[in-house]
């Protein structure tokens, strides 16, 4: 709470470009009943990698009514395939340039701006959601709440096979 008061006016100070807030909007104008769904992969980045595991978010995702649709926001394109071929027309994208071509793990395609306003697009759709479906460890599901007002319900299912060298980065113990 302490935060979230302190923070949430900070957040809201924030000026985005008025073309990518209609955008946003307009995208997101008739949703009801959508939950969102960010999958970071971490395929390019070594040990993380090793996190990712479509079960998990599939276990949430199994737990919801069959007639929710999906915001799906990734950074892998199989992702994205595998879950359109395993829900079908309940997953929605924003349709990027990241989708249109296989990035190999060693390119700098984050260098790419159009890649970067995407990605920022995909954050702020993933904020218009009542409840997210994030990725341990990114911090991407954690600005999409911030964004939210902070309203969000977000479920962040754990991979089973985290060294707990990372878990004492990630958490305090109480």
């Amino acid at each position: 709470k302490y935060f979230v008061d302190k923070y949430s006016n900070i957040i809201k100070s924030i000026k985005i470009n008025p073309d990518i807030l209609e955008y946003v909007d307009d995208f997101t104008k008739d949703w009801e009943n959508v939950i969102g769904l960010h999958i970071r992969s971490w395929w390019a980045d070594g040990e993380r990698s090793t996190w990712h595991d479509n079960l998990i978010y599939e276990e949430e995702l199994d737990k919801i009514d069959s007639n929710t649709k999906i915001f799906l926001c990734s950074d892998n394109f199989e992702v994205i395939d595998y879950f359109f071929n395993k829900y079908g027309e309940r997953v929605i994208v924003h349709p990027q340039k990241l989708h249109d071509r296989k990035f190999n793990p060693l390119d700098q395609y984050h260098n790419d701006i159009q890649l970067i306003v995407d990605g920022f697009i995909d954050c702020l759709i993933l904020s218009k959601c009542a409840t997210i479906v994030g990725t341990w460890g990114s911090t991407f599901t954690e600005v999409a709440w911030w964004f939210s007002g902070c309203n969000s319900n977000v479920i962040i299912p754990k991979p089973n096979n985290i060294h707990p060298k990372f878990e004492k980065d990630f958490f305090v113990p109480k």
